[in-house]
């Protein structure tokens, strides 16, 4: 029996999760997050990036929201599985007018030249 490469198991240990989605545009959301969550439990070193509408579900829900529909709580527990960043587009947050210090989540604000950078250096982008 031949041994096995420890370092041919970190071939793809970087992994970013874009989530572009809207909070209540259908289960695509939702399911991103749930890849999230699936990817650190094989203890990957996961990133997630909001960009576009996907800053929207940064947000905090409205009080008397339909909290069936929200996967806020999911998102607020990320930091609990030891996500390695959490991510949001500088544009995106301006065009939505979102203030990243009221967010429900505590998140890296970068430019687009900073996101391509980062978005480089993963060794898988889902």
């Amino acid at each position: 029996m031949s041994a096995v490469d420890p370092s041919a198991n970190r071939a793809a240990r970087r992994v970013m999760v874009v989530l572009r989605d809207p909070p209540h545009g259908g289960a695509r959301a939702r399911e991103r997050i749930d890849l999230v969550l699936m990817a650190l439990a094989l203890e990957l070193e996961v990133s997630i990036v909001f960009l576009g509408a996907g800053v929207l579900q940064l947000l905090r829900p409205d009080a008397g929201a339909d909290s069936v529909h929200d996967h806020g709580a999911a998102l607020g527990s990320l930091p609990l599985y030891g996500i390695h960043g959490v991510y949001a587009e500088a544009e995106a947050l301006r065009r939505y007018r979102i203030d990243p210090d009221a967010l429900r989540l505590p998140v890296t604000v970068l430019g687009a030249a900073e996101l391509g950078a980062l978005i480089h250096r993963q060794d898988r982008l889902l």
